[in-house]
């Protein structure tokens, strides 16, 4: 019988697409960081690739010292936390690049941004 080589502790959540850089088994924190991924529900998610991206582009969260690499373009299974950081960083980078202001006058929400006004809201500057 062959004996099936122990996972390391920074292979937990290794599947296809997602890789974890490998660290010292003496960080604690980033032990402690893996044990929690391993523990957590797993959903399929898939980061979009930029169209002038490489087909092998990846992304990277890292939590606690913790780096994952994941390929970008193709479906993933992640920890739920993982896909959360990136839901949430997309989130933040949309609303970044599209913010709004309350109108002080009118009381509506209009753009800031003067490249994404329309060409009345210009006009009426």
């Amino acid at each position: 019988m062959s004996k099936t080589k122990e996972k390391q502790i920074w292979e937990l959540i290794d599947s296809p697409g997602v890789k974890v850089d490998r660290f010292s088994p003496d960080n604690d924190d980033a032990v402690r960081m893996m044990q929690n991924l391993a523990s957590q529900d797993v959903i399929r998610t898939r980061i979009p690739r930029e169209a002038k991206e490489p087909v092998d582009a990846i992304a990277t969260v890292i939590l606690d010292s913790v780096r994952i690499n994941i390929l970008k373009g193709v479906s993933v299974s992640l920890p739920v936390q993982i896909a959360d950081t990136i839901e949430d960083a997309y989130y933040k980078t949309e609303k970044a690049l599209a913010p709004q202001i309350r109108n002080p006058f009118s009381g509506q929400m209009v753009e800031a941004r003067m490249d994404k006004k329309s060409d009345t809201e210009v006009a009426q500057l």
